[in-house]
């Protein structure tokens, strides 16, 4: 286990203390945490890096970067816990920029630091650093991860680079099903319907999520309204999934866009 060094004791304890007094939550996970954990000369890393996942699952995060400043040996996990604590809520920049010290810092990534940083670059519509992660994920060998490839594609599609979400999709959805509703999502995203229908008609799986995906797509999409009500008649016909609330106002939806009487008759009749 990994210890503090001696002359780091003295900022950390100053660190905690001057949390404590400033915080808005007294009766936060961090506080309990640390009335229970106090700050003696045996303080250890992994203790340091519960109080900061505990302090950022409260929102607590100028805290939690207090203590993850003054940490003199971080390891993987605390970086994860900070990276995840922004994400969490929505602090994207501050994400980034940690994202790009851990880098530079020569800590190794693992999977948790690729799906969560991968994660906040599809959030923020950052391209460039997800390609800069994307290379150190293929270095590293963890696109075979799902949860670090589904967030590859997520990224591409979040930033409108649908045929980079391609590549990674042709690459990993036969070891990945995941990937499947996620280029659907992404092609619908981007107005690409003849698209999605394709990866729809290939899907091995197909819920309610992904149908209403594809009914939706179509309803936003121009002349698609008639498109989408086949689709809704064949989802019925077919068994493969139950329509659900969402479905449902897809369908109004459409039937109020074509003006058509017998159809919104029919429709409040099911």
């Amino acid at each position: 286990m990994s210890k503090l060094r001696p002359e780091y004791l003295a900022n950390l304890r100053k660190s905690v203390k001057t949390a404590l007094e400033q915080s808005s939550f007294p009766g936060s996970w961090m506080h309990q945490f640390l009335k229970e954990n106090p700050i003696y000369p045996d303080f250890d890393v992994v203790s340091a890096n519960k109080a900061i996942t505990l302090s950022c699952k409260t929102g607590e995060l100028e805290h939690a970067r207090q203590l993850f400043d003054t940490m003199p040996d971080r390891t993987v996990v605390s970086w994860n816990a900070m990276i995840t604590g922004y994400s969490k809520w929505g602090m994207v920049p501050e994400a980034l920029d940690l994202i790009s010290l851990m880098h530079r810092s020569g800590v190794k990534l693992d999977e948790t630091t690729f799906s969560t940083s991968l994660s906040v670059c599809g959030r923020g519509q950052s391209l460039v650093c997800g390609k800069q992660i994307h290379g150190l994920v293929m270095k590293s060998g963890h696109q075979r991860f799902k949860l670090v490839g589904s967030t590859l594609l997520y990224v591409y599609a979040s930033c409108c680079k649908i045929g980079d979400g391609r590549r990674v999709f042709d690459e990993l959805h036969r070891e990945n099903e995941l990937l499947w509703s996620l280029m659907l999502v992404g092609y619908v995203e981007c107005d690409l319907m003849s698209e999605a229908l394709s990866v729809f008609d290939r899907m091995p799986r197909r819920g309610v999520v992904e149908w209403t995906t594809l009914i939706s797509g179509y309803v936003k999409s121009e002349d698609g309204c008639k498109k989408a009500l086949e689709l809704f008649k064949v989802m019925r016909e077919s068994c493969e999934a139950v329509p659900n609330e969402f479905t449902l106002d897809c369908v109004a939806r459409a039937c109020g866009r074509l003006g058509d009487l017998w159809c919104g008759r029919w429709f409040m009749g099911l």
